[in-house]
């Protein structure tokens, strides 16, 4: 199968990079590191409602600790920062080529300023929306008793490994999304690309962890293309 390299139309509404990281920094200090290596570029931080829960409950809850607890905001792009994460989202959605520039400039600002110790774990997600139901227009076989249930409300979810990566696939024909600032019902492919245990040293950071998105990237767009018919592919203006 061919990979187009972008879509003239792009189905994408939220594509975020996500580094998980320890720090010698303090939490407390993280925010002033961030805002001071990337003023320039984003602006002032916004609180987000987190806070509000004490730093060692935070800390202590694995459902919290990677949590962001501030916002920054441009144009196209949120860059969400906590005392161990960093992810940053980009909407409206291109291509990599077009994205991943920005990404390695903030990953290189705050590496220099020695917000890593290690990295942990990344994640590439991409979050894809269509106004009709994605089940009959996939690559799918959904069949009780040899007939299709591909016209129900359904939400699948799969996982996989390959190349080292871990695959979250999930996909429903009965979603909600913001979609411009308006909801709109339709279809959700989500694709959720992670790498945990690297364990990565700061002297290596950006260009491997560069070359780990790249390679996320690359699986997303293995995983996207190969769900989808070739048929309804070619209405978002495949580029090669």
């Amino acid at each position: 199968m061919k990979t187009p390299k972008r879509l003239a139309k792009n189905p994408i509404i939220d594509a975020t990079a996500e580094v998980r990281f320890t720090s010698t920094i303090p939490n407390d200090a993280v925010i002033g590191l961030v805002y001071a290596s990337l003023q320039q570029s984003f602006g002032k931080p916004e609180n987000l409602p987190i806070l509000q829960i004490p730093t060692a409950l935070r800390e202590n809850d694995s459902n919290l600790k990677y949590q962001p607890c501030y916002k920054f905001t441009k144009p196209g792009n949120v860059l969400m920062v906590g005392p161990h994460t960093i992810a940053l989202a980009t909407y409206p959605y291109l291509d990599w080529g077009t994205s991943s520039p920005l990404l390695k400039d903030v990953v290189s600002c705050l590496n220099k300023a020695n917000l890593f110790e290690r990295v942990e774990r990344i994640g590439l997600r991409y979050v894809n929306f269509f106004p009709v139901n994605i089940f009959d227009r996939s690559t799918l076989t959904l069949e009780v008793r040899r007939t299709s249930i591909a016209g129900r409300s359904l939400t699948l979810k799969t996982e996989e490994e390959s190349k080292g990566f871990k695959i979250v696939t999930q996909i429903s024909n009965d979603a909600t999304a913001q979609v411009a600032g308006e909801p709109k019902k339709g279809s959700i492919l989500d694709l959720d690309i992670q790498r945990d245990a690297l364990n990565m040293a700061a002297d290596v950071i950006p260009d491997r962890l560069m070359d780990l998105f790249l390679n996320a990237n690359e699986l997303a767009d293995e995983a996207f293309f190969a769900l989808l018919s070739d048929e309804f592919i070619n209405t978002f203006g495949p580029e090669y």
